[in-house]
């Protein structure tokens, strides 16, 4: 079992995020880890082909693969928190934090019908199709 897994998604995540405000450094990337940056999770990703760093090691992105993993975890994400913030009308953050982690495509896919097929999270952000 990978003991790294949720660690790996959420600088999948950050990467994700990153590339939609148009950032793409390194330092951006430790900023947004809050202090709590870890060079072997960046190893890791590179080693899976998930993550590329360039000029120096001054910039990373996402390679295609990595694009493709990351798009479902904001997905699932993004859907958890229109869930939670629709349907429970609850803190959503938090819950749905967890939820990107244990959820299957399927049951996203389902809860996106459920929800009507919604274009955006609670914050405005766009859920990837």
């Amino acid at each position: 079992m990978d003991n790294h897994k949720y660690e790996k998604d959420e600088y999948l995540e950050r990467l994700w995020c990153m590339k939609e405000d148009n950032k793409d450094s390194i330092d951006d990337l430790m900023n947004r880890v809050n202090g709590s940056f870890n060079e072997q999770i960046i190893e890791t990703l590179e080693q899976e082909n998930l993550i590329e760093r360039v000029q120096n090691d001054t910039k990373i992105h996402l390679t295609d693969q990595g694009l493709s993993k990351a798009q479902l975890i904001i997905r699932s994400h993004r859907i958890a928190e229109r869930l939670i913030y629709n349907v429970l009308e609850d803190e959503f953050e938090s819950g749905a934090c967890e939820f990107e982690h244990i959820v299957t495509l399927e049951i996203v896919d389902s809860i996106c019908i459920l929800l009507g097929h919604p274009r955006e999270c609670p914050h405005g952000l766009p859920i990837p199709e």
